[in-house]
């Protein structure tokens, strides 16, 4: 019986007897990795730019309708969101026109990061200088 290291390839062990222990894994409740879905998304997030909150919302109402919000304007628009892609890829219409293709990130269930590009332009993934922006939860739906 081994306990710190393994047998070796060429251990006769027809004669003796071997223990084999396996280590099970049980996570903590609550702690398990999961992909992000529409509940996740649902709420009004608040644009953050150095830590200090914005008069730009986004208020996604239910799993095809957003509310963009300015100080001055509110836009209704109809969006459509892949969650089993990472980042999640999320395109916004107005009147069944493509306005505007993004990506989100989750960094956590409050805090998301989202990066604009325009029709047929989203590349592979986020870009360091492109039009990032961080929104924060500012209340759940």
């Amino acid at each position: 019986m081994r306990s710190l290291w393994g047998i070796p390839k060429d251990a006769d062990s027809t004669n003796e007897k071997v223990s084999v222990f396996v280590k099970i894994k049980n996570p903590v409740p609550g702690t398990e990795m999961r992909l992000p879905t529409y509940k996740d998304l649902l709420g009004q997030w608040v644009l953050m730019f150095k830590n200090e909150p914005r008069s730009s919302k986004l208020e996604f109402v239910d799993s095809k309708h957003v509310i963009r919000k300015t100080s001055t304007t509110a836009l209704e628009l109809d969006y459509v969101a892949d969650f089993t892609k990472q980042p999640i890829t999320i395109d916004f219409y107005i009147n069944n026109n493509l306005i505007n293709q993004s990506y989100i990130l989750f960094n956590s269930k409050d805090d998301i990061r989202l990066e604009n590009f325009d029709p047929g332009k989203r590349k592979d993934h986020f870009t360091a200088f492109g039009q990032n922006y961080g929104y924060k939860r500012e209340k759940p739906l």
